[in-house]
């Protein structure tokens, strides 16, 4: 059957814009930020911290998700303000972490060594990540709205 035409598998017609990429890794990344607060809704028990601090780190893979897709949406400052919102959120669990109630006790792991480490060594590293976090939120709160829209 040599004039019978050659099988072509459907996905090899399809072929995805880089735009299209970003907006299904967006969607996707969304998406599993709101699985994740729906396992935080229905299993609270399972939670080591208070329900806001796991709301918050499930915001920040919705953040995350859609800022990719508002970058993929050119000339639209959308995806910058969902940046804003997802190092807030970052930096409010790591806040928790570092000025929280209770003892805080962090996993350390390096080549070689691991272990549990000290309430105190967990604090203070919680502590400058959130520092630096906060100084980074700051500075694109203060520069975003200075910057000309890409469509201008």
């Amino acid at each position: 059957m040599s004039g019978a035409p050659a099988f072509e598998p459907r996905s090899a017609k399809f072929k995805m814009t880089e735009r299209g990429k970003h907006l299904l890794w967006g969607w996707l990344i969304a998406l599993i930020g709101l699985g994740t607060a729906a396992g935080v809704h229905w299993q609270p028990e399972q939670l080591n911290a208070p329900p806001w601090v796991a709301y918050a780190a499930c915001a920040t893979f919705v953040f995350a998700g859609l800022s990719v897709i508002g970058g993929a949406l050119e000339g639209h400052r959308m995806g910058a303000w969902f940046v804003v919102a997802l190092v807030a959120a970052m930096a409010a669990v790591g806040s928790w972490v570092a000025f929280g109630s209770g003892v805080c006790e962090c996993a350390v792991s390096i080549p070689w060594f691991s272990g549990v480490g000290s309430d105190l060594l967990g604090r203070a590293a919680f502590g400058f990540g959130t520092i630096v976090t906060s100084s980074f939120l700051l500075g694109i709160v203060v520069r975003l709205p200075r910057q000309p829209r890409q469509d201008e």
